[in-house]
């Protein structure tokens, strides 16, 4: 008997599955409910508050697209302010302000027409033009007694005490007293022109009458006449811009000082006025202002730190100290009027004043003064 052979078992060779690339599918979850958000009572309240006094005031007022504090929208109570173009339910619409001519005259007959209706509403004592609403018959009646009162116990003018007075109808009462409020106003006028005189001869403007015969007797008189400032006694024809700013600011705009006191004077290393000042405040204001490194004018207080030599020079000549009080100077020649006596007052004014100057009218044609000009 022969030997067989077996033959191992050897398991097929299988080779694995191929990687197919997974694709992303949605998780599909069940559907659930939001949570609730409710609404804090305080904004709740904030919110419901301007909305109720928002739907108040659309009584009487219409709504602007813009309100103050809020995002622009449509009016949710009444009419809009703006004017209004709407193509259609599906278009938003566009706003716009009432610019147009037809806008303005509808506003105007419309803003007449409400007027109208309140003056009817309204009752105007024929006496002394008190109004009172209609309705409030009780305050006309005691006001119509009072009068009666009045002129039952005075029977005079309450103005001039003109006896005739009970007698009078009311208009005739009423032109009475507007022919006295003419006559107040008309005081009240003059009375602006008291104390002012002509800086160019010295006139009393109260006897010149009217406003128009002021402004003619103004014009009569040459251009340029006028050259010194009449508190300090400046050439301001002959100053520079920088001059006149610091001029206006520091003479024209103080308050007028009595007369008889001291010239001012300032401090050379900062500017500031130091004539009321001690001589211990002096000493003290000294070591601290020592340090500075600019330069101001002693006698007007004015800023000379970056001024060229020349410059300074010119400046030092005509420099007077600023402030004073009005015609302490001539404004015509630049006299100091304060220190004249009587005689030598009335000789300035038959020789400065009532002549007028040839030169001054030359030099402003040659376009040398411009005491109005200004820094630009």
């Amino acid at each position: 008997m022969k030997p067989t052979t077996v033959v191992p078992y050897v398991p097929p060779i299988t080779k694995p599955p191929p990687r197919y690339t997974k694709i992303n599918q949605p998780r599909i979850r069940a559907p659930r409910a939001a949570p609730v958000k409710t609404e804090k009572f305080v904004k709740w309240n904030a919110k419901q508050r301007y909305l109720d006094s928002l739907q108040q005031r659309s009584y009487h007022t219409d709504q602007s697209v813009i309100e103050p504090g809020q995002k622009p929208q449509a009016p949710i109570y009444g009419v809009s302010k703006e004017l209004e173009f709407n193509v259609g339910a599906s278009f938003p619409g566009v706003y716009m302000q009432r610019i147009t001519p037809t806008d303005v005259v509808e506003i105007m007959d419309e803003n007449k027409s409400l007027q109208n209706q309140v003056l009817e509403r309204m009752a105007t004592c024929i006496i002394c033009k008190t109004s009172f609403a209609k309705y409030k018959i009780d305050e006309i009646k005691d006001h119509c007694w009072r009068h009666l009162q009045q002129l039952y116990t005075d029977g005079a003018c309450p103005t001039c005490g003109n006896g005739s007075w009970s007698l009078w109808t009311a208009e005739e009462k009423r032109q009475h007293q507007a022919a006295h409020a003419s006559i107040e106003e008309s005081a009240e006028v003059k009375k602006f022109w008291n104390q002012l005189y002509c800086p160019c001869c010295d006139k009393e403007l109260d006897t010149l009458g009217s406003p128009k015969a002021i402004l003619y007797h103004m014009a009569e008189h040459q251009p340029g006449s006028i050259q010194y400032c009449d508190r300090c006694g400046l050439h301001l024809t002959g100053c520079d811009n920088y001059e006149l700013n610091h001029h206006r600011d520091q003479c024209l705009a103080k308050e007028d000082r009595p007369p008889g006191s001291t010239d001012r004077w300032f401090c050379d290393h900062c500017g500031k006025d130091r004539t009321a000042g001690t001589e211990e405040e002096i000493r003290a204001h000294r070591k601290t202002c020592g340090s500075n490194e600019g330069a101001w004018c002693d006698s007007c207080g004015m800023d000379i730190t970056h001024l060229a030599p020349k410059v300074l020079q010119r400046h030092k000549t005509r420099c007077r100290p600023p402030g004073g009080y009005d015609r302490k100077f001539c404004a015509k020649c630049g006299e100091n009027l304060e220190v004249k006596d009587t005689k030598s007052l009335v000789y300035h004014k038959q020789t400065c004043f009532n002549s007028e100057s040839s030169s001054a009218l030359l030099r402003y044609a040659n376009g040398m003064l411009s005491p109005l000009r200004d820094e630009t």
